[in-house]
């Protein structure tokens, strides 16, 4: 390779080694490029795209992952360790190995362990790196020793065994040495050691030089953690302390053991001699980067953040501490032993709350400074409240975790969500932009560097309020804009003058630009050209005329800039905030002017009491455009020494460019020491509505001025588990980013809850109208509707002083109240003034509709919608019952429905006859005939009274219940259906499923019936199934369909069909709404099928589907499945999605045992009675473990499912039994001990004498099998090894030697089938066949007549019968011949007692003497 032209590709090329390599590579001559790798290890495709691309000649891994805070974690995510330290690197190896390129590991040398043999403790003798290994105490180095077998097999890897790395920066927490200063208590034991600073040198040189093989990568020698931390006692840090415990102690504190091993470093020594040993590397001259790096950084005292009434005692027990980090890609062997203390427990009372294992201590709140957990001590009242309100776009998040990862969480991503609901993240290099409500979309714009979110301003644009509008400013004054930020390459530059460097803040003043101000003390106004988008600029702190005397000294440094949220386009005002000061400027078209500069310093002097080094710190500002005031916040910060400094909030009122109410904020500041890690970092302040929040990285302190139910204040400490990204105000209310990534709410008492989406400017005009009091109650309501109104009109002391009259209320009267409340705003007559008013707002209501209705129905819902968030806010509607809360739910929902019903029939104008009648219905039946007498017509009085909307209800049906009595037409009764359904319709679909079962009627519709609404709707569905199946499919309206020419119903009988959907959703929700037992609930899908059958049955699968999927009618899916030949491969993608939802329903339930018998296994029973085998024999694999369990007892297929799994001992297992129980059928039984036996063969593990002896079983029963075939082709059916040799031996088609040459080949085969006596019973029988039908008694016979015959011719006589010529051929083993003998010794006395001549006797006996000697001498 030539000088300067290696091209190296870097793996974790950000984490805590990989940087570090990088810069060598960098600086080394011979490297022409380094390339930080993008993809990951776990995206193999990702990462041969990756490296075909950059064409690499050296690859380098530096990824792995080892868990946060320690290896612990990997005890409980075994499948991510796995999937990175396994199948990521074998990705990795394999696809270097395929293209050839020299590979370089950073493994792990913690794979030994020091034993009692020759590697024991003090020994000095090394593990070398042939040594097998002898630790898997955890599974961390379970995963690393798997992995490093593996590399093995690949001829192109060198593999680096690091050990507890140390680096040159006490920065960085993964330093060794950092991380034993942070322990409380350590183990006193020698280990090998990777000193960077002199090893990574090496691994460049080796990766350079092509080294391969596996090299223990330390220092020579070993050293222990108390000889580490007496020299950091000795040189750094003489008050330093820490105390020693045990191994077997350190090992019940932590989940997975620890390692503790020298390893052998003579290999890698013998190409690097200089590598010097642990003992001199760590001493002073190497550790001299301690005391550049942290010497004024003391880690981690026993003492923590104390605030006023917290003592140093009280805080002797506060051993909470949080890790707010993430699992990063890196290469730290983390094996250190953790402390005593760093097992606390975490909390669990927020799902975005948690304390942590111990890492850095955290602040004390001052008000909370008796709670010793990780979480604010509560009281049952809830503190606040944390809510994911809304997710972020996916890519983003992906963005930011990348970032994290590449950095190994060394970056910090900050962000903001201004009050327009707009956010943005930034990361290095890149700015992202969406808005909160929308997930799907985001922009991304280029940054010059890493910026910080002061310098960057997002607004919507205000001409399309879906982009956005963006400037960010460097801190030498150049300034970008976009006036769309999805058109990232379309953006202007303009230049500022600035003299230096220097920190920038920027706000929006839309119209006019953005104003942008720096800690020199300039302010600037960027404006944007119009037309042309060109950007000026001017400062607007320099003298102006009148004013100029303002700026003749040297203007103070500006720490924020925050502008007024805009009420009006005509000007704009912007509020500076000073090292000293708070300035308020107005901008309009004719210019800028300064409408207050007021000095703080008296306030903070008299407020506080401060001396020495007190600073300013933030600006917080909420407005309130009704009173014109504006409420400024203020974070002072006093530096009591430079160890130490505090944080404290003030505010003051801004009313007509003048100073009021300056006040602190009692009970709310914070302390911080220099040793504690948020020390340098700068919080920030946000206030609305007497609420305040300091945050900053993973805290939060929050105060509620607000005093209501018996309380003067709330405040407290809220702890997350990670740290906030960004933050802001939007709609009155507090929002966050944290690290994983979600956008939270925070509500602080009083909590808010989500008011009406239209702006909080158009609630000023709401007025609740005071009725008289008719009594105590009304005299109550009358209280709450007044509150109602302050709270509208944000009018802060009158709201306080209602609240504290509620406060005294009783909770009885109070729930009477609020329910009148309720029924008064839904009843109220139209008032003169309505809340829908003024040309903006009219122009968005329609032109062909009455205006007044639509301003009518507005009205009330915007009214109802103040009155429910009033009471949530507040934490009235927790107080309420149970009747009351449902009452004021159901007549919000029928207020939705209101305004649905008065569109449609805006719609319908002219058309709808239907709809007009029952209005008149239910306003006769409600206020009687004479409402004909009101000054109002009858559309106004029913939109009047909403609660006439379930009146409407019940007429319909019983408009449908006459329809075959009313209406002989087919067509005139179908559009009858059709517009009843789309009213009932637009009714239910805002009506909750408690509002059907459990709504009262009103005693005026008795006569209709006083059954629950969805009873009602029950007959509605059934008078459609019955139009369905007599007018609609056979009879007269079939035939007009046909021949229809009206357009209106053209597509009535899909509507129709789409419309009977609907109404069975509603039913079935309901339904199982009531459901009181889990019989009821189970029966649901039995009621979904039945009502389902419609739509199968006309083909109309896809409301089918949808219906049963909704309430787990299992029949229905597997019906449309069948049924629809058409689509077969998009109903089984259905079906399979459709068993999906069974699966995990019956996966996330306690009792898993029973879920499976009533849930998926009941549709797999259905499949199998539906003849759908195939189908559910070849599902996914995710059903594998759910089929394999129901198929347990349907053995004849459950092998099937085995084998496709390849589960080979269950599937030999099942075939086995299933050929066992075979009785019908030779060839099948041959068969399933076939599969078996391959079964057997496939599987993978070791030999064992148990699986060899199965297999010989297998192997002698199919060899049975093959003699039955081919000895007795006309026996079909399995016959036992003893019929088999019968049969045999009955036979009359083979000559005798040979059937019993059969028999006997018979039995030997089958020496594993049957038992010992049986077989000595069966050889018996074979020996009795020969000796009968071999001529034993005819010989004896025939000897009486030739009684004279010499020895000789004796012996061959006996030689020529076949019974001799068999025993001839047997085994002479003792066995065999114990066995004869006893047989012969049977036989004759048998055959003797049937002998009658005592002559032949004694021949029959003369031959069996004589053939047990021959069988002897043989």
């Amino acid at each position: 390779m030539e000088q300067g032209d290696l091209s190296v590709l870097v793996f974790g090329s950000s984490g805590f080694i990989g940087s570090k390599v990088v810069s060598l590579f960098e600086s080394n001559r011979a490297v022409l490029r380094v390339i930080h790798a993008k993809s990951r290890l776990e995206n193999r495709q990702d990462i041969e795209n990756e490296i075909l691309e950059t064409k690499p000649n050296r690859i380098v891994n530096c990824a792995g992952l080892t868990g946060r805070p320690n290896i612990d974690w990997c005890e409980d995510h075994k499948v991510e360790t796995i999937r990175t330290n396994v199948i990521g690197h074998l990705n990795l190896l394999d696809i270097a190995n395929k293209y050839n390129i020299h590979l370089t590991v950073f493994g792990t040398g913690c794979l030994y362990q020091y034993d009692n043999d020759k590697h024991s403790l003090n020994s000095d003798k090394g593990f070398t790196e042939e040594d097998p290994f002898n630790y898997s105490g955890s599974f961390y180095s379970k995963t690393k020793g798997i992995m490093e077998e593996l590399t093995s097999c690949y001829s192109n890897v060198l593999t680096l065994r690091v050990r507890l790395p140390i680096s040159d920066s006490m920065d960085e927490e993964r330093n060794l040495v950092r991380k034993l200063i942070g322990y409380e208590k350590v183990i006193n034991v020698k280990n090998s050691m990777t000193v960077l600073y002199d090893l990574l040198p090496v691994a460049v040189d080796m990766c350079i030089m092509s080294r391969l093989g596996v090299y223990n990568f330390t220092n020579p020698g070993t050293i222990s953690h108390n000889e580490i931390l007496d020299l950091y006692k000795q040189y750094i840090d003489p008050t330093y302390q820490y105390k020693n415990f045990t191994v077997d102690e350190q090992s019940k504190i932590l989940k997975s053991g620890r390692c503790n091993c020298e390893l052998d470093t003579t290999k890698l020594q013998s190409l690097y001699p200089s590598i010097p040993h642990i003992s001199d590397s760590i001493n002073l001259e190497h550790s001299s980067f301690i005391k550049m790096h942290y010497l004024k950084r003391k880690t981690k005292s026993a003492t923590s953040f104390f605030g006023v009434g917290t003592s140093a005692s009280d805080n002797e027990n506060q051993t909470t501490y949080i890790d707010s980090e993430d699992i990063v890609m890196d290469n730290d062997d983390d094996h250190t032993p953790s402390s005593s203390s760093s097992l606390s427990s975490p909390s669990t009372s927020s799902p975005s709350l948690q304390s942590s294992t111990q890492k850095q201590p955290l602040p004390s709140f001052s008000n909370n400074s008796n709670s010793n957990n990780n979480n604010i001590n509560r009281s049952s009242t809830k503190e606040y409240d944390i809510q994911v309100k809304f997710d972020i776009p996916n890519s983003i998040k992906l963005a930011i975790d990348q970032s994290y990862n590449d950095s190994n969480d060394h970056i910090v991503i900050t962000g903001f969500i201004n009050y327009q609901g707009v956010a943005f993240i930034i990361l290095p290099n890149e700015l992202y932009i969406w808005s909160l409500d929308k997930t799907t979309s985001y922009d991304k714009l280029e940054l010059p560097y890493q910026m910080d979110v002061n310098q960057i301003c997002v607004t919507r644009n205000k001409k399309n309020y879906d982009t956005y509008t963006a400037f960010y400013v460097t801190n030498d004054g150049s300034v970008r804009y976009w006036s769309q930020t999805n058109r990232p390459s379309q953006s202007q530059d303009i230049s500022l003058d600035y003299r230096t460097n220097t920190n920038v803040f920027i706000t929006e003043c839309d119209p006019f630009g953005v104003v942008i101000a720096n800690a020199l003390g300039t302010i600037h106004l960027v404006s944007i050209g119009k037309g042309t988008n060109t950007l000026t600029s001017k400062m607007i702190n320099k003298s102006q005329g009148l004013l100029g005397y303002l700026y003749l000294a040297k203007q103070p440094p500006v720490l924020t800039v925050l502008s007024v949220p805009q009420v009006t386009s005509a000007q704009r005002q912007v509020y500076v905030l000073t090292e000293n000061s708070l300035i308020k400027y107005e901008i309009n078209e004719n210019g800028e002017r300064v409408l207050l500069e007021y000095s703080l310093q008296r306030d903070i002097q008299q407020l506080f009491n401060l001396t020495g080094n007190v600073k300013l710190v933030d600006l917080s500002l909420d407005s309130d455009s009704q009173d014109e005031c504006d409420t400024i916040s203020i974070l002072v910060q006093h530096l009591i020494n430079q160890q130490s400094k505090r944080f404290y909030l003030m505010s003051l009122q801004v009313k007509q460019n003048q100073v009021h109410n300056s006040k602190k904020i009692d009970n709310l500041y914070y302390q911080c020491n220099e040793n504690q890690y948020e020390f340098n970092s700068k919080p920030k302040v946000m206030s609305i509505m007497k609420k305040h929040c300091i945050y900053w990285l993973d805290t939060i302190y929050y105060f509620s001025e607000y005093q209501f139910k018996g309380r003067t204040h709330s405040s407290g400490t809220i702890r997350l588990e990670y740290p906030m990204i960004a933050a802001g105000v939007t709609k009155n209310e507090f929002f966050f980013i944290d690290r994983p990534n979600a956008v939270q709410n925070l509500s602080i008492p009083p909590l808010p809850v989500d008011l009406p989406q239209n702006d909080r400017s158009n609630e000023l005009n709401i007025i609740f109208d005071i009725p008289e009091e008719e009594d105590q109650i009304g005299s109550i309501r009358n209280i709450l509707l007044r509150s109602l109104n302050s709270y509208a009109m944000k009018r802060q002391n009158a709201l306080q002083q209602s609240l504290e009259v509620c406060a005294k209320i009783d909770k009885k009267s109070f729930d009477l109240a609020a329910r009148r409340v309720s029924a008064y705003i839904v009843d109220q007559l139209p008032a003169a003034n309505y809340w829908a008013s003024g040309t903006d707002v009219l122009h968005h209501l329609g032109s062909n509709m009455s205006v007044q209705l639509k301003q009518q129905i507005e009205d009330k819902r915007k009214r109802y919608q103040i009155f429910t968030a009033f009471l949530q806010e507040f934490g009235f509607k927790s107080q309420l019952s149970r009747d009351t809360q449902a009452a004021i739910d159901a007549n919000q929902c029928r207020l939705a429905a209101a305004a649905d019903l008065r569109d449609f029939q805006n719609l319908q104008e002219g058309s709808s006859t239907l709809l007009t009648r029952l209005i008149q219905a239910a306003v006769s039946a409600r206020l009687g005939a004479n409402w004909q007498n009101s000054a109002m017509n009858v559309y106004e009085l029913f939109y009047s009274n909403i609660s006439m909307l379930d009146d409407i209800l019940l007429l319909i049906v019983k408009e449908l219940r006459d329809i075959d009595i009313n209406y002989t037409d087919s067509l005139l009764k179908l559009k009858t259906l059709l517009e009843a359904d789309s009213i009932a319709l637009k009714l239910l679909s805002n009506y909750t499923p408690n509002m059907l079962v459990n709504q009262q009627q009103q005693q005026q519709q008795q006569s209709t019936g006083t059954d629950p609404i969805y009873l009602m709707v029950r007959l509605q569905i059934d008078t459609i199934n019955r139009f369905i199946e007599t007018d609609l499919k056979t009879g007269p309206a079939n035939f007009l369909l046909t021949k229809l020419s009206d357009a209106s119903l053209a597509h009535s009988e899909h509507t129709l069909y789409e419309q009977l959907h609907d109404l069975v959703v509603v039913y079935l929700d309901a339904v199982r709404f009531s459901a009181s037992t889990d019989n009821e609930l189970k029966s649901i899908h039995n009621l979904a099928t039945q009502m389902n059958a419609t739509f199968v049955q006309s083909g109309r699968f896809a409301a089918a589907l949808d219906i049963a999927h909704r309430f787990s009618d299992y029949h229905t899916i597997v019906q449309v499945y069948i049924n629809d030949t058409d689509n077969r491969e998009q109903q089984h993608k259905m079906l399979i999605i459709s068993l999906r939802t069974f699966l995990n329903n019956s996966s996330s339930s306690n009792s898993q045992s029973n879920d499976y018998s009533e849930s998926i296994t009941r549709v797999y029973q259905y499949m199998l009675d539906c003849g759908l085998r195939q189908e559910l024999l070849q599902l996914p694999e995710e059903f594998s473990q759910s089929v394999t369990r129901y198929l347990e007892s349907y053995p004849q297929i459950s092998w099937v499912n085995s084998l496709k799994h390849k589960q080979w001992n269950a599937a030999a297992k099942t075939l086995l039994e299933e050929s066992q129980r075979e009785n019908q059928s030779l060839s099948r039984k041959k068969t399933l001990m076939s599969l078996a036996k391959l079964s057997l063969l496939a599987e993978e593990k070791e030999p064992s004498s148990k699986l060899d002896k199965t297999i010989d079983t297998t192997n002698q029963r199919l060899e049975l099998i093959k003699i039955q075939k081919e000895f007795l082709p006309d026996q079909k059916t399995p016959i036992t090894p003893a019929e088999l040799i019968k049969e045999i031996l009955n036979s009359n088609g083979y000559r005798p030697m040979d059937k019993y040459a059969i028999c006997l080949n018979t039995l030997e085969e089958s020496n594993m089938i049957i038992k010992p006596e049986e077989r000595i019973k069966l050889f018996k029988l074979i020996l009795l066949n020969a000796f009968d039908n071999g001529g034993a008694v005819e010989l004896s016979s025939n000897l009486v007549e030739h009684i004279n015959i010499s020895d000789t011719q004796f012996d061959l006589l006996i030689y020529e019968t076949d019974f001799f010529q068999l025993l001839h051929h047997l085994p002479t083993d003792p066995e065999t011949t114990s066995i004869i003998k006893s047989f012969i010794d049977e036989y004759h006395q048998e055959r003797q007692k049937q002998i009658l001549n005592q002559a032949q006797k004694g021949q029959f006996t003369r031959i069996l003497h004589r053939v047990l000697e021959l069988c002897k001498q043989e």
